[in-house]
């Protein structure tokens, strides 16, 4: 006796677009989903097997249901509404409200009382030259303070009274310490230099260098004349 083989009836098949249009979701959205649980779908043209599709049906309706099912606003607890939606809370009027003397008939008014006057006259708080109140003290300003101290800083303290006998001030100290350095002698201020002298040069703003420089070039000339 021949046996034949039944063949199983094929099982349905539904693509990953239909299914996500059944839904009611992108068909893009589903086919992430599927990767998300397990379900490596190729395409949204791809097949599913009845049980995916069926998980798939049972997942999405399920929260369907959930959604379109009636609330009993008898089972909400009681949580406080939003802010929003309840009328401002009335709040008793402030006795330090600056617009409390504003409201006449509809509240007591309240006198702001005036701040006391000064115990000193006006003319006591104006602004004094500062100049002024050295000399009225007798206290001279900072920098003539410090000046001293400035020759012994910048190293010229020793030659002090040899640049002061030969036309510098006693705030010149910075000055004396380029002459200085730029191998200017306290001498050579008084020499003249293209109708200049030395003094003249440095005071109104010439570097001491390139006066040095200058007078070195007349000293040549003079040297290669004579």
């Amino acid at each position: 006796m021949r046996h034949l083989k039944l063949q199983q009836p094929e099982r349905p098949r539904i693509r990953v677009r239909d299914l996500a249009r059944e839904v009611g979701m992108r068909d893009v959205e589903l086919l992430s989903w599927l990767r998300t649980n397990g379900e490596w779908t190729k395409s949204v043209l791809s097949f599913l097997e009845d049980p995916v599709a069926a998980k798939v049906r049972r997942h999405f309706r399920q929260d369907q249901d959930v959604e379109r099912a009636p609330v009993d606003d008898s089972a909400r607890p009681n949580s406080p509404r939003s802010p929003g939606l309840t009328p401002p809370r009335v709040r008793p009027a402030r006795e330090n409200n600056p617009f409390l003397g504003q409201l006449g008939a509809s509240g007591p008014t309240r006198q702001v009382p005036r701040p006391a006057e000064p115990s000193r006259p006006l003319e006591a708080w104006s602004v004094q030259d500062p100049v002024s109140d050295y000399s009225a003290a007798g206290s001279p300003p900072a920098s003539e303070t410090m000046a001293p101290f400035e020759w012994a800083v910048r190293g010229v303290e020793e030659h002090k009274q040899a640049w002061l006998a030969h036309g510098l001030g006693p705030n010149d100290a910075r000055l004396a310490a380029a002459c200085q350095n730029a191998g200017l002698a306290p001498t050579d201020l008084a020499l003249s230099v293209s109708g200049w002298t030395v003094l003249d040069r440095i005071t109104h703003g010439e570097p001491p260098r390139e006066v040095a420089r200058l007078l070195a070039r007349q000293r040549e000339q003079q040297r290669d004349s004579g």
